[in-house]
This record gives structure tokens, C-alpha cells and sequence, in this order.
């Protein structure tokens, strides 16, 4: 982990990393990410998708502290597959680009959320689906 820009488990794989049970709070969930930020990573963005409610919460934390928090509506639909991918790809993208991280994060977290607004409208295959990835580009 000392060799992470950002780690961006979800709620299960952070519990995982720790070995200890699922965070169900916003406070366990920063505490949790905190811990994996005293692992090594030069940040930790804890995903709260797998949580109950009708919001999804994350939190940015770095330099030990809680950065900034992000809060989107739960879309409900099964169009979900690639979420965690997605995020943390458009976030290294941003970084790449010499974005800085919360910017990133940001960006990302935006993209993603239209990518999953958009995603029942991308009519392929059957099942649990992709989100709409180009959605800003192509209906």
C-alpha cells in the first residue's frame, strides 16, 4: 500500500483489507478508511455503494483526516456492473492528466453517477448490466 496514490475500496473490501466486519455508519466508515490511510496509501476513498439507504456515501480521507465527503441519490436499477472499475479509472485518468486528487475524485464520482442515471437506457445483453459509460456522447 505505501506505493497507492489512492485506494477506493468498497465497504466490503475495506472490511477485508482490515479483517473486521462491514462498516454500517458513516463514523465506522471513516475510521475504517483512516486505518487503511495508516497503511500506507497517500489516500483512501471509501465507497459506500454497497450500504443500505437511499444515498450512497463516500469519504476522501488523506494526511489521516477525512478531505472531503461526496453523497449521490441510489439510482435503483441492476445497470451497475464496473462501478468501482470505472470510478477508479477515471480517477487515475485525472491524475494522470495532473488533475489533483479531490478534483479527481470529484470528477469521477460525477461521471460515474451520470454513467449510472444513464444506464437503464443502454439497452445490451441481459442481467446485471453495464453503466452507460458514453453517455455523454452517445444515446
Amino acid at each position: 500500500m505505501p506505493h497507492a496514490t489512492a485506494l477506493t475500496p468498497g465497504l466490503p473490501e475495506a472490511a477485508a483489507l482490515l479483517d473486521g466486519p462491514v462498516a454500517r455508519s458513516r463514523g465506522e466508515m471513516t475510521e475504517q478508511g483512516k486505518a487503511l490511510y495508516a497503511m500506507g496509501a497517500q489516500a483512501d476513498l471509501m465507497k459506500g455503494g454497497h450500504a443500505e439507504g437511499d444515498e450512497c456515501e463516500y469519504a476522501l480521507i488523506a494526511d489521516g483526516e477525512v478531505l472531503t465527503t461526496f453523497t449521490a441519490p441510489r439510482h435503483r436499477t441492476r445497470n451497475t456492473y464496473g462501478t468501482g472499475c470505472t470510478l477508479s479509472s477515471a480517477i487515475a485518468a485525472g491524475l494522470a492528466l495532473g488533475v489533483p486528487l479531490e478534483l479527481a475524485t470529484e470528477t469521477a464520482h460525477s461521471f460515474v453517477q451520470q454513467a449510472i442515471a444513464a444506464a437503464d437506457g443502454l439497452q445490451v445483453g441481459s442481467g446485471h448490466g453495464s453503466l452507460h459509460h458514453f453517455h455523454a456522447v452517445w444515446e
